[in-house]
């Protein structure tokens, strides 16, 4: 298993041959395939930043990155998305193969640019038939434990589509493991790139003016000669989120970043209450007010932020865990792009719109 390397991270891109001149003409060409088989129906692309902290209790520690992907109707068929220039080495992890023994297959087509203040990653499925067999991958996005419908897909996974005999080579699978942050409603997002982020620089969505997000989806499921409609650039809503596993300061109920006796009067004042999970003085994260939530205020006595404190129950797993799940989880127009929401794991706060 080859883990993502944080000390010393460079920048590292997968140029373009041709630059942009190239991507739009990709652009143009897969726009032919929406005209004579777009739908009109709304489709919703969910777009999620996952930053994985080194130190999950310090937010100026370096880490890794993972961008994931989940949609509406059977899968992506395209997309593009904007990061900035803090989100280094990206590697795209979209599953590609060859049918026919020539053909490309999958997210064949493929590319990172170095835009100077951030980077345009590119990955879209093939826009004409090929014979015998189409190579498209449907349900990206839409399956967990999602993998091309073949004789040599991974047992367990879950497949849509026409059955691809002749498809070979298709590493990474399958697709959409289960959310590496253990949140269920991103179980069917699947991995579209990876990459890490130096200390104290915070990877994040970049959108300015046309500059911005692009995607379209699969509205219907084609054969193994024809490939299914696509959704309408203009009626594909995108939205982007950025969550991370930094954790509060365990012990630490008021928030004022040390674990002193006014989390214990905070604990004191609402023992036996019932909260949401992990808010106010539930340390234990089991939604009571109770003895393990002393405990763990007992056992982080003293304890400044930043500094790595003994957790409870409540604790995400540690960085090198998650930084190994990553590296093993390893045309359109623009659509409808709704803002982002950013997320973070501690002490149970919700997204606020950005």
């Amino acid at each position: 298993m080859k883990t993502l390397s944080i000390a010393g991270a460079k920048r590292r891109f997968f140029r373009c041959p041709a630059g942009r001149s190239a991507l739009l003409t990709l652009l143009a060409a897969g726009s032919l395939l929406l005209v004579s088989g777009q739908s009109a129906r709304a489709i919703q692309v969910d777009l999620s930043l996952n930053l994985l902290y080194e130190v999950p209790t310090n937010p100026n520690s370096a880490g890794a990155w993972q961008l994931v992907a989940k949609s509406d109707g059977s899968g992506i068929a395209a997309l593009r998305v904007l990061l900035n220039d803090n989100a280094v080495s990206p590697g795209l992890m979209a599953p590609m193969g060859t049918v026919n023994s020539s053909n490309p297959a999958g997210f064949s087509q493929r590319y990172i640019i170095d835009r100077g203040s951030y980077s345009e990653l590119f990955i879209a499925q093939p826009a004409t038939p090929t014979t015998p067999e189409t190579g498209v991958f449907y349900g990206f996005g839409t399956l967990q434990n999602g993998a091309p419908n073949f004789p040599g897909k991974p047992g367990g996974s879950n497949s849509i589509g026409p059955s691809l005999t002749t498809l070979t080579g298709v590493p990474g699978l399958p697709w959409a493991p289960g959310d590496v942050l253990g949140e269920a409603a991103w179980n069917t997002a699947a991995i579209v790139a990876t990459g890490t982020f130096a200390a104290g620089q915070l990877p994040d969505f970049f959108s300015s003016g046309s500059e911005t997000h692009i995607a379209s989806t699969y509205t219907s499921i084609g054969t193994l000669t024809t490939i299914g409609a696509t959704s309408m650039p203009s009626a594909t809503t995108i939205t982007t989120i950025v969550r991370d596993n930094l954790m509060g300061l365990a012990g630490d109920f008021n928030l004022d970043g040390a674990v002193n006796a006014a989390d214990y009067t905070v604990w004191r004042d609402t023992l036996t209450l019932t909260v949401p999970n992990g808010t106010g003085a539930d340390g234990s994260g089991n939604g009571v007010i109770d003895q393990a939530d002393y405990d763990i205020w007992k056992m982080n006595f003293g304890a400044p932020a930043m500094m790595g404190p003994a957790v409870g129950a409540n604790s995400v797993p540690e960085a090198s865990s998650l930084l190994l799940l990553l590296a093993a989880a390893a045309p359109l127009g623009i659509a409808k792009y709704s803002g982002k929401t950013r997320l973070s794991a501690r002490n149970g706060k919700k997204p606020q719109s950005r």
